[in-house]
């Protein structure tokens, strides 16, 4: 089975969930090191989380085409095991603004938060009922397109 979308989605969903990357613009190259480490530290800790959620949702037992039209439903699965996601699977800005104060360095919270938030109010038809979790793939995308180039590479493994 083809999963050749899944490591940039995974890498999305980690960026989502906020792993305590810090955003480096100057050229110190240890502020850089240490966002590349971190970037890879909170990659594998979701890597865990997404098998763990194809796992439990049965996915290897699927076609390539039953695994990509889930892909949402995963996210959605390790942005709960991240706690992301409200009891009723929405998120909100109190939220994004609690994760983001946790988890990125002051001097960078407000670039995070507002990236992240107009990905909230883009996509903020979540639909926990939806069974294929179409807008929570939506919503990770655009995350990680707010989000990815935190370190300015992307952190490879």
């Amino acid at each position: 089975m083809k999963r050749d979308c899944s490591l940039v989605i995974l890498f999305g969903v980690g960026v989502v969930i906020f792993g305590g990357v810090v955003n480096v613009n100057g050229d110190d190259a240890s502020d850089k090191t240490t966002c590349v480490l971190k970037s890879k530290q909170m990659l594998k800790s979701v890597m865990k989380s997404f098998s763990t959620c194809n796992k439990e949702m049965g996915m290897m037992n699927k076609t390539a085409q039953e695994y990509h039209d889930s892909l949402g439903c995963i996210i959605k699965c390790v942005m709960k095991k991240f706690e992301v996601l409200d009891k009723d699977d929405l998120i909100t800005e109190a939220m994004v603004k609690d994760h983001v104060e946790k988890r990125i360095p002051q001097s960078q919270q407000k670039h995070a938060h507002e990236g992240l938030m107009k990905c909230v109010k883009l996509h903020d038809d979540l639909d926990p009922k939806d069974p294929k979790c179409k807008v929570y793939q939506k919503l990770g995308n655009c995350m990680q397109d707010a989000l990815t180039d935190l370190c300015g590479v992307m952190p490879l493994i």
